[in-house]
């Protein structure tokens, strides 16, 4: 009897904890932790920590390299025309063992840390390992700028 009994109760205790902890499970990350963390990184976070102004070269039409951190090298390269085409061509080189992104941000006024009006993202991937060999992961392409005023800058992702 006594076994039944406290098999009974123990079920009813396991069911009442079971129906009160439901909603706090199934409630919102940021009701539960006070606030909402991800996985994913944001598309396009932009601050002004780690960017490079890149508008000289563009305004010169010289080349620049550029080393964002120890694995990500950035090379810009102005199309002789860039002042008609504005297009400019961009060379990304990773070496390190994840991917980033690379964004070229322009901002209509920087004295006022105005946010930016135009975003170029550009994805690179980790390098690549393969029997022994490391190889860095590059990309480049042609980048054509949706506005020649302000001020250019390229800053990574992460």
């Amino acid at each position: 009897m006594f076994a039944h009994a406290s098999r009974a109760v123990l079920s009813f205790l396991l069911l009442a904890t079971a129906v009160t902890a439901s909603p706090v499970a199934m409630a919102s990350l940021e009701e539960r932790q006070g606030s909402c963390l991800s996985g994913l990184a944001s598309p396009a976070r932009s601050n002004n920590i780690g960017r490079v102004s890149i508008q000289r070269n563009i305004d010169q039409r010289t080349d620049g390299a550029l080393l964002m951190n120890n694995f990500v090298t950035v090379h810009v390269i102005p199309a002789e025309d860039i002042a008609t085409t504005r297009r400019m061509t961009v060379e990304v080189s990773n070496s390190g063992s994840s991917s980033n992104t690379v964004l070229l941000n322009n901002y209509v006024n920087t004295l006022f840390e105005s946010q930016p009006c135009e975003h170029i993202r550009i994805d690179i991937g980790p390098r690549n390992v393969s029997g022994g060999t490391i190889t860095n992961s590059h990309v480049t392409g042609c980048v054509q700028l949706p506005r020649p005023d302000g001020t250019w800058y390229v800053q990574l992702e992460r």
